[in-house]
């Protein structure tokens, strides 16, 4: 059996978590959208290309780095058993790719708040960005045959 204390204690511990609850600060919309987008649940014929070379942090030549002042940054992704390499230039405003082997079909560019864009592949597997936010993205590739199998790469930021 419980007692007055018991219920006066219990009263005043559910006023001290409503009141915490009032002070607490919700994370911004920005930062919900980007979590969501990273760990949002994938198609199970999906696979992430993994992030293999960043020019920022891998590059062994530091006097190329140096030299060049980051008027390039060059990734490399492997999944799939595909390569994407991807050089982004005019200090991250224009991105050049190629996907290798060769696909077929388009290139998209997809930003956390689910914006994207996409771009055409060539034959030899090329495709090209002129306008890019900064911020994290990914890209995925869209095959004009479904066969080709899917996959996206790692979220990085740019």
């Amino acid at each position: 059996m419980r007692g007055e204390g018991d219920r006066a204690a219990d009263e005043r511990l559910w006023a001290e978590l409503v009141s915490l609850r009032h002070r607490v600060v919700p994370a911004p919309p920005e930062a919900v959208a980007a979590a969501k987008a990273a760990f949002a649940w994938r198609g199970v014929a999906s696979a992430i290309a993994a992030l293999e070379f960043d020019s920022a942090v891998d590059d062994d030549d530091d006097l190329a780095r140096v030299r060049d002042a980051g008027s390039e940054r060059r990734l490399r992704f492997h999944g799939r058993g595909r390569l994407v390499e991807v050089s982004i230039v005019d200090n991250g405003r224009r991105l050049a790719g190629r996907v290798v082997p060769p696909l077929a079909g388009s290139m998209a560019l997809c930003y956390p708040d689910g914006a994207s864009l996409s771009s055409p592949l060539d034959d030899l597997g090329q495709f090209f960005f002129d306008t890019l936010r900064h911020g994290t993205v990914s890209l995925r590739p869209v095959p004009a045959d479904p066969a080709a199998g899917d996959f996206e790469t790692e979220w990085v930021t740019i």
